[in-house]
């Protein structure tokens, strides 16, 4: 009825293959990228808020964004003016300024 080439015998039945395969993931529980465990280690990290008046250095560093000298001078502003009171003291860190602020509040607590 049809005559077609090797190759586009070929082609017809890589499509087939294509879209026998995609069929089969979408309605199957297989799942190539499981967007859950990401969701719950986004979700796990926004729960665990770390004090900013308490936290130790190495704590300050699990938050993302702040590597060690901010960690450091972190503490040293503690040490020297005490407590931070809201968001805006940390304004007054050296190495924070508002967009680095604005990545990192959600991990903080007061």
């Amino acid at each position: 009825m049809f005559c077609l080439t090797h190759y586009e015998r070929k082609a017809i039945i890589f499509l087939s293959l294509v879209i026998a395969v995609g069929a089969l993931l979408k309605y199957s529980n297989l799942k190539i990228f499981n967007t859950s465990i990401i969701k719950n280690s986004v979700e796990s990290k926004s729960t665990a808020l770390i004090n900013i008046n308490t936290a130790e250095e190495k704590d300050l560093e699990k938050i993302p964004h702040i590597g060690k000298k901010i960690a450091a001078s972190i503490i040293q502003y503690r040490k020297n003016f005490g407590r931070f009171n809201d968001l805006q003291d940390l304004l007054k860190v050296k190495g924070i300024g508002k967009k680095k602020l604005d990545l990192i509040k959600d991990y903080l607590t007061f």
